[in-house]
């Protein structure tokens, strides 16, 4: 009769799943939170990482464009006091404007070059003059243009007379 007692308490007992079904279903709970938590995150993680890369790159040609701009400016503002110094025939103030202006760290080179014979006439960098310039692209400029090459934008303005060209300024600066 043991035996029997035994047997039906055995059978009597609930299973363990089912008298700690809640705890096990809130422990279920807090496991598949956890791995959707952290899927999420991981998913938040790539779309801000390319968010920021679109960002920076949107960035990066806004400040080129800019540098572009600035180095486009500089030439013909500069071009603009040449030209009065050149229709004086004032050569030595050309020079002083040239010195003035290569103060500025970003600015690598300044040169004055006559455009039908491409021949440097003043340039900062003294082993430059009675060179020829060879850029034939920029000696042809008729407006304001730029060159970039490596780390340098290279642009050129003419310097009009009343009914003429003048020269050719073409100023290197440093992206």
């Amino acid at each position: 009769m043991a035996d029997k007692d035994t047997n039906n308490s055995e059978n009597n007992k609930t299973p363990f799943w089912k008298k700690h079904f809640v705890s096990l279903f809130l422990f279920l709970l807090i496991i598949v939170g956890t791995v959707w938590a952290l899927i999420e995150r991981n998913q938040m993680i790539k779309e801000h990482k390319t968010e920021i890369t679109t960002l920076k790159s949107i960035h990066q040609k806004e400040m080129d464009s800019m540098v572009l701009e600035k180095a486009k400016l500089l030439t013909s503002t500069l071009a603009l006091a040449v030209r009065s110094e050149l229709i004086d025939e004032n050569k030595d103030q050309v020079d002083q404007y040239f010195i003035q202006v290569i103060k500025n760290p970003q600015v690598e080179k300044i040169m004055l070059v006559d455009q039908t014979s491409g021949e440097v006439m003043i340039s900062t960098n003294r082993k430059d003059l009675q060179t020829k310039y060879t850029n034939s692209k920029l000696l042809k400029a008729k407006d304001v243009i730029t060159e970039i090459e490596d780390n340098f934008i290279t642009t050129a303005s003419p310097v009009m007379g009343l009914n003429t060209q003048l020269a050719l300024l073409v100023v290197k600066t440093k992206k």
